[in-house]
């Protein structure tokens, strides 16, 4: 078996027909699926056994409590028996020849990780994520130095999602228990693609898009919620251990994107809650050790000038000013059709 599709799904009755359609409509056909219903309580574990009883040659289907994304997609992994696995969120669809466009690049060069592009419209257009600095590290067959793509994942979230990759089974810590993660919200793709590049050693890009991913204002990680402050805390610290063992001296570079999270907590927060509450959320984030650590530890070098004025009035706790700066900054990108309002507003 070459590929193990993994789809953990959670309510998604409106999105998962064409997440399915488009893993059923796959023009290359050596793969298996493994379909998580994660305790749905909608339509979607009906939708899943239907669909397991009409593939029942290449569809497994496992039913769990609700245990949360993170070890949805571990109980996908631990069933697979695939060479390669291919997340799949289920509110998302694949191009209809993705995984053949990936079985041939994985034919000329057997490499470890196969990372393909995504994007927002269901047309396969417009790339989601900036890869034209990777893109300019690669050889004529697309591999990219290991080196190069552990910076990426360090210093950016361009190489942070398990979907749109195909991955050696090896590669992945299969025999390590998440269970202590149940809960986690945020971040579980960073969580588990660390340990793929600590073992990988070759790493390939495909430029096409290949990956539809879908902007679903019910996902977890439009959340604001204040468990998102430990699951940053849990996921960043680790991959700041991570760092120490590939290149400590991106560690300020890592301290940097450590306190951008904690930035885009408190800029939900300025957007969609009441002053009074805003305000009692952002002085919470902005006391932890956490924040004060990586704001006093960061490199903001090359962020947008935007960023580093809003987290000069956190550092300073101008609480007041950094809601007024955000709501002003917002309100304007919102008239002029920003795609950074969806995130944040």
């Amino acid at each position: 078996m070459k590929f193990s599709v993994l789809v953990p799904v959670y309510n998604v009755e409106s999105f998962l027909p064409e997440c399915l359609a488009s893993i059923e409509s796959q023009t290359y056909r050596d793969f298996e699926v493994i379909l998580v219903n994660d305790g749905s309580t909608d339509s979607s574990g009906a939708l899943c056994r239907s669909f397991a009883e009409k593939h029942s040659d290449r569809v497994k289907l496992v039913e769990q409590r609700n245990r949360g994304l993170l070890l949805a997609r571990r109980a996908a992994i631990k069933e697979a028996s695939g060479e390669y696995l291919v997340s799949l969120d289920s509110d998302d669809a694949l191009r209809a020849d993705a995984l053949e466009v990936v079985a041939s690049k994985l034919r000329e060069t057997d490499a470890d990780v196969v990372a393909f592009q995504s994007s927002r419209h269901p047309s396969f257009e417009e790339p989601y994520f900036s890869w034209d600095r990777l893109l300019r590290r690669a050889d004529k067959k697309g591999r990219i130095p290991l080196e190069t793509v552990q910076t990426t994942l360090l210093t950016s979230h361009d190489f942070n999602t398990m979907w749109g990759k195909a991955i050696r089974t090896s590669c992945v810590d299969r025999d390590v228990c998440y269970d202590a993660y149940e809960g986690l919200q945020y971040g579980e793709d960073l969580l588990q693609v660390a340990p793929v590049l600590d073992r990988a050693k070759t790493i390939v890009l495909i430029s096409d898009v290949l990956y539809f991913y879908r902007v679903n204002q019910a996902s977890i990680s439009h959340d604001v919620k204040r468990s998102r402050l430990t699951d940053i805390e849990t996921v960043r610290s680790l991959l700041a251990s991570y760092a120490e063992s590939w290149n400590p001296g991106l560690l300020p570079k890592v301290f940097a994107n450590d306190a951008i999270e904690v930035l885009a907590y408190c800029l939900m927060c300025a957007n969609r809650m009441n002053a009074e509450a805003s305000l009692s959320e952002i002085r919470v984030a902005c006391d932890t050790p956490f924040f004060k650590r990586a704001i006093s530890g960061a490199d903001f070098e090359g962020q947008p000038s935007w960023k580093r004025i809003a987290l000069l009035f956190l550092k300073k706790g101008w609480y007041s000013l950094f809601r007024a700066y955000c709501r002003l900054l917002f309100g304007f990108l919102k008239i002029l059709g920003s795609s950074k309002v969806e995130r944040y507003c």
